[in-house]
């Protein structure tokens, strides 16, 4: 399948493949990544820099 060719859906999507692949070596990005998937956490959780 084709990813969409919108630069809008494009951009998060690319950013979220990389998230697990960050979660794996960094603990508070870990931490937010899990809070968010098991819906603890807003999704703007994950674009923090705190």
């Amino acid at each position: 399948m084709k990813e969409p060719g919108t630069p809008i859906v494009r951009c998060p999507n690319w950013y979220m493949s990389k998230v697990p692949i960050a979660a794996h070596q960094d603990a508070q990005v870990s931490t937010a990544f899990l809070k968010v998937i098991n819906m603890v956490a807003p999704p703007s959780t994950i674009n923090s820099r705190a």
